[in-house]
């Protein structure tokens, strides 16, 4: 075959690949251009470098690195908390450094969050005032809602706001900030407290 060389790599013929050619990917087993693949970098024994397509399309690539992050999202965050419980000051002083590092994405955040709270808010949010949080905090006998802990509270969305809930009194409750920094933007049924 023409497009066939000696690798100086492993020291028998391979192909030699452009970008018109076509090649079946590993994972999808179909046949694609191979413009339609990332292509890598290799040496040669002799120091000669030569670029070769992967083995999986750029679809299937992108695919199995979202999954991989996605299998390892929770015990990349076992790994964190385990961190932050250590020495949380550093964690906290890594953020401050971060917020004055980057005030331009800083502003950016709260603008989102402010956008996500103005669309959260209806015209029944004004019942929710400091003297109703003050009632609602007597009447679950200054407990967290869900640990039942005798900590300062402070509200918390069962619905977050991020995932579709209102500023409403149906959707507030008074927890603890461990509770509430742990559920974060989790919905009941997929956080569970830990009591």
């Amino acid at each position: 075959m023409d497009n066939e060389n000696t690798s100086p790599r492993i020291g028998r013929p391979v192909t030699v690949y452009t970008m018109d050619m076509r090649k079946a990917c590993r994972s999808c087993k179909e046949t694609k251009l191979c413009s339609e693949f990332y292509w890598q970098k290799s040496n040669g024994v002799d120091g000669t470098i030569f670029r070769h397509p992967m083995f999986m399309c750029k679809e299937c690539t992108k695919k199995a690195r979202k999954d991989d992050i996605l299998k390892r999202g929770a015990e990349i965050n076992k790994i964190r908390k385990v961190r932050y419980r250590k020495d949380p000051n550093k964690f906290r002083q890594r953020t401050l450094e971060w917020q004055r590092q980057f005030p331009e994405k800083m502003a950016l955040i709260k603008l989102v969050r402010y956008e996500r709270m103005k669309g959260a808010i209806t015209a029944e949010s004004s019942l929710v005032t400091r003297d109703w949080f003050n009632q609602l905090i007597k009447s679950q006998n200054k407990l967290c809602f869900y640990c039942g802990k005798n900590l300062p509270l402070e509200s918390e969305h069962i619905i977050p706001i991020c995932r579709g809930g209102k500023h409403v009194r149906e959707n507030i409750v008074a927890s603890c900030r461990a509770c509430n920094a742990s559920k974060g933007t989790l919905l009941l049924n997929e956080w569970k407290p830990h009591l």
